[in-house]
């Protein structure tokens, strides 16, 4: 029973730390921050434990049976808490994140909690760790989609994602919304991988997908189409969108230039054009089309 409290808020706080890597982009917060995160935790820790004379939290009767403590209600606070804060963080930073990745987030909670008030309104039934394991199975399961469709050094959608990608948005294409496309080269690639060596130029892709995901809408598609190319795909309602988002592209690029972070520049480019259905018979000729105007450039 002792161990099984000391556990109880672990796996809460766990998903905050998770949740909150995926919303600031893998970007690790302060070690304040996260010793602050871990003040609950530490706190119903000594609660627990001080519980085993005071019978705070739980106690045993002298039959030696399981009863619940007056404080109890502390244990369920620090759990909810911690669920409850990184859902309402997963609402505000919605916007930080893929649809379908804001979805998983918000899910996560939804077997745990059930099954805690479930638990908490029928003494004896335990179903928060059955809700736990399958909320961890489904999380586990998504981050396998993810590996599999997306290339491992950008953290972008891979090739075939776009080929897939690009066919189901010609199938909707009675739509509105107009299919744009951007193919995009890394220039001077090969000069930066002679001069400083392949790992900077690893580095270089990752921060031209840096720069792509902040260039664009979270909703637009960014894959690494191979090498040194990238190709995005938008969904926008005027062929001018489409010129403003590679604008954007080139801005970025140049700021990045400008902080002078790395002992290289990165410049872009870009061919791009709206996708005409009655001119390209099929999607991959539209790509074959972008490639030979980024060329061009």
């Amino acid at each position: 029973t002792v161990l099984y409290f000391l556990v109880h808020p672990i796996p809460c706080m766990l998903w905050s730390l998770y949740a909150d890597l995926q919303l600031n982009r893998g970007v690790v917060r302060s070690k304040s921050r996260l010793a602050v995160l871990a003040v609950p935790v530490a706190l119903h820790a000594v609660l627990v434990l001080v519980s085993l004379r005071t019978g705070f939290l739980y106690e045993f009767t002298d039959r030696n049976t399981y009863a619940r403590g007056p404080g109890i209600f502390i244990t369920f606070v620090v759990c909810y808490g911690y669920l409850l804060g990184t859902a309402v963080q997963t609402l505000l930073l919605r916007n930080r994140v893929r649809r379908e990745e804001f979805r998983s987030l918000l899910f996560f909670a939804l077997p745990p909690s059930v099954g805690g008030v479930i638990q908490i309104l029928s003494f004896g039934v335990v179903l928060i760790w059955p809700g736990m394991t399958l909320s961890l199975l489904l999380i586990y399961l998504r981050i396998l989609y993810r590996r599999l469709r997306t290339d491992h050094l950008t953290g972008l959608h891979n090739r075939s994602q776009l080929e897939e990608y690009l066919s189901r948005k010609w199938n909707e294409r009675g739509r509105k919304q107009l299919i744009a496309g951007v193919m995009i080269d890394v220039d001077s690639f090969k000069q930066i991988n002679d001069r400083f060596g392949h790992a900077t130029g690893d580095e270089a892709l990752e921060r031209t997908g840096d720069i792509l995901r902040s260039s664009l809408r979270n909703d637009d598609f960014i894959c690494r189409y191979g090498g040194d190319e990238f190709a995005v795909i938008l969904l926008i309602h005027r062929p001018e969108d489409l010129e403003v988002a590679v604008a954007r592209i080139h801005e970025t690029a140049k700021q990045f230039n400008l902080t002078g972070e790395t002992p290289y520049d990165i410049h872009l480019s870009c061919g791009y054009d709206v996708l005409n259905p009655d001119m390209m018979k099929r999607t991959g000729g539209f790509i074959a089309h972008l490639d030979r105007l980024m060329y061009e450039n």
